[in-house]
């Protein structure tokens, strides 16, 4: 004898089962799926927006390094006028003391019928230019500056033996000595 069994039923309520637990899980899956990529998303989002904050912050930081730097370069300039300045307004001052200096020294130094007709200044080199009455005033004169200690590199450069018209004989000399600022304790 042969049964006729009739499993089509039972087969197809196991495969509508497995149908709807396969669109379950697609459901399911497909969920998952949306909130995972949202999320992801959200996550590459903020990140990006970490990113953009740090580079608009490095590009603010650029610029106010950039005007900082022009700022700097324009003092750095100022400074350089101000020490060419400094520096002009220095060798002025030197210039006038030492030319004090040598104003106060010549008196001391010039024996009597000695006269000077000029005097040329070059920086710390002084040159004299004038008449004396004889050689010895001459000697004395190169002798005062040989021992004072504010001139040194003391040289006769010329001497000229005159007579004038009243026959009197005079010699017309140039001198020449650097002056030397003195040392103070």
């Amino acid at each position: 004898m042969q049964l006729n069994i009739n499993l089509l039923p039972w087969r197809e309520r196991q495969r509508q089962m497995q149908i709807r637990r396969f669109l379950l899980i697609l459901f399911v899956v497909s969920v998952v799926a949306v909130f995972s990529i949202a999320g992801v998303s959200r996550y590459l989002q903020s990140q990006l927006d970490i990113q953009q904050g740090r580079v608009d912050q490095l590009t603010s930081w650029d610029s106010k390094l950039g005007q900082q730097q022009a700022q700097l370069s324009a003092l750095e300039k100022e400074i350089e006028e101000l020490n060419s300045e400094f520096a002009a307004l220095r060798s002025l001052d030197s210039r006038r003391y030492l030319t004090a200096l040598l104003v106060s020294l010549l008196p001391s130094v010039l024996p009597n019928d000695i006269y000077l007709e000029q005097i040329h200044t070059t920086g710390r080199q002084v040159r004299l230019h004038g008449n004396a009455s004889s050689t010895e005033q001459l000697s004395m004169l190169l002798a005062q500056l040989e021992r004072t200690p504010i001139a040194e590199s003391v040289a006769m450069q010329s001497v000229l033996h005159h007579q004038s018209q009243s026959q009197q004989n005079y010699q017309v000399f140039t001198l020449t000595f650097e002056l030397v600022e003195p040392e103070y304790d």
